[in-house]
């Protein structure tokens, strides 16, 4: 690597450092692709912006060339003012915990053309100019951020009551942006780790806190145009492919279940024999067909600009051939870019399913992806119930101390959580095992527990069909699930899958 890489963060507390450095950088004449490690050595974890968006949060950061036009700015960060606003804005922020570093790796595809969120819009310009600077700024949290915002939500509950919005509707302060706690829950329901990632929103500045980490790197010689726009694009020969082999980088474990929560109901034996997995061969022609379906589409793509993949991100290296002979290649980084053997790296709009899809519905993989689906399913829960006096108060009549947490009455848990969310009927599928088959509810409340029983305790439970069910460990069920087990939710939050009734009886219920 020729260029000169500078990196600081503006905190200028020495037991708050994250640190940047480079790994890689490749230019060729059709992608400029730079990796860099971020590193965690402070006394605390640390929440990084992993990309900005509007409605949902993706990968993506702000790339624009400065005033200078020499600069190009690689920004993913919320403390700053926004021009142009239209849609709100979200990024979504992922834990480092103290001590661990974070690989990253952005792609442009050359020339590198603006994606803009929270930048202002510029006029169109096809003049080809010559960026000879990056930087990069990314905006952080040091502590525990989730929490953060929970406290600060329960303090607006306690405190009189005011009107956070003004007559137009525009927030005049930051829990106007952030809204009610059922709000700001219902935005984080779609993360896959909760312990491992917040949706955020842009707040007009108001959210104090975020901390910056920069970087630059200089002596680069690379075009940037300012054009922004859909194109067409194929992977080329790729309607030919009569035979594919999907590479999986490191392996299909990291594929489709890059989360501890989500590996937390794998076996050992489950997790070795995914790691073991990394190669599938695709022939049939319903699975190639979707894969050319989605993947060789001709529209529908942009020019990928700062799709930064890192942490837990994985590949998807596709392998076609047609008969015995290879025809093309390319690869899938995070279900939302494609990189070709040509060089062409390209940006999906919606999310690239399809080998996601195939994958998960090989034979011996869908009876796992059900499982980690239905853990899923009873972690919205937990946080639903965690949340239910203090939103409840405002719909059902409540005596207790505002602050306090406390559960609904098992004898009518379902009716009292869908009274209080008012969730749509939708959303109601979190109260059914996927692999269960029909039933308004698979989940029961172990009657014994309250709020302050102890972490250990069992809260809810896989049980037969049903609604409103509560007890103990003689409504479990073992048949929802092909591997015969069931999941049991304890009352901090933590889900086990129980395969035995031994398992089942060692549980704390009492």
């Amino acid at each position: 690597m020729d260029a000169e890489v500078h990196g600081r963060t503006e905190c200028e507390s020495p037991s708050l450092p994250l640190t940047f450095v480079l790994t890689k950088l490749d230019v060729t004449d059709k992608v400029l692709e730079v990796s860099y490690q971020i590193r965690n050595d402070s006394d605390r974890e640390a929440w990084l912006c992993q990309g900005l968006g509007s409605n949902v949060p993706r990968f993506s950061s702000e790339v624009a060339m400065s005033e200078d036009g020499e600069t190009l700015l690689v920004r993913r960060r919320l403390d700053v003012p926004i021009a142009g606003f239209g849609e709100q804005v979200f990024g979504r922020f992922v834990r480092i915990p103290r001590g661990v570093s974070r690989e990253e790796t952005v792609f442009f595809a050359l020339p590198v053309r603006p994606h803009r969120i929270i930048l202002s819009a510029r006029r169109r310009d096809e003049t080809i100019k010559y960026v000879k600077q990056l930087r990069i700024e990314i905006g952080y949290y040091s502590g525990d951020l989730p929490a953060t915002i929970a406290h600060m939500l329960e303090d607006a509950a306690r405190a009189p009551e005011r009107e956070h919005v003004d007559d137009m509707g525009y927030p005049t302060d930051t829990i106007g942006w952030f809204g009610d706690p059922l709000y700001f829950n219902r935005l984080n329901e779609i993360v896959p780790d909760r312990n491992e990632q917040v949706v955020v929103p842009w707040t007009d500045q108001m959210f104090e806190g975020e901390q910056l980490l920069q970087a630059s790197i200089e002596h680069l010689h690379v075009p940037y145009v300012e054009d922004v726009g859909f194109v067409d694009f194929a992977v080329e020969g790729l309607k030919d492919c009569t035979r594919a082999e999907i590479h999986y980088r490191p392996s299909m474990l990291e594929y489709l279940f890059p989360h501890p929560i989500q590996q937390s109901v794998l076996t050992s034996a489950d997790r070795q024999h995914l790691q073991m997995q990394k190669v599938l061969l695709l022939e049939d022609r319903i699975s190639i067909g979707a894969l050319i379906d989605e993947v060789g589409k001709a529209n529908g793509w942009i020019t990928c600009s700062g799709c930064a993949f890192g942490g837990r991100s994985t590949l998807a290296h596709v392998v076609c051939y047609q008969g015995h002979e290879r025809i093309t290649s390319f690869s899938i980084y995070g279900d939302m870019a494609v990189v070709t053997d040509e060089g062409h790296c390209y940006q999906s709009l919606p999310t690239l399913s399809s080998v996601r899809a195939i994958t998960s519905a090989v034979d011996w993989v869908e009876p796992i992806r059900l499982r980690v689906e239905c853990a899923a399913n009873l972690s919205k829960l937990w946080y639903r119930l965690r949340l239910y006096r203090q939103i409840g108060r405002l719909a059902i009549e409540d005596t207790s101390p505002r602050e306090q947490v406390a559960y609904p009455s098992s004898e009518r848990w379902c009716d009292a959580m869908l009274c209080v969310f008012q969730i749509a009927e939708h959303t109601v599928k979190a109260y059914q095992c996927p692999g269960a088959g029909e039933g308004r509810c698979h989940y029961a409340m172990n009657s014994n527990c309250g709020a302050d029983s102890p972490r250990e305790m069992v809260l809810l439970f896989e049980t037969k069909a049903g609604w409103n069910q509560h007890g103990g460990p003689e409504l479990f069920t073992f048949d929802n699930h092909d591997a015969q087990g069931g999941c049991v939710l304890l009352n901090d939050g933590t889900v086990k899958f129980i395969r035995t009734e031994q398992e089942l009886h060692t549980l704390h219920w009492k």
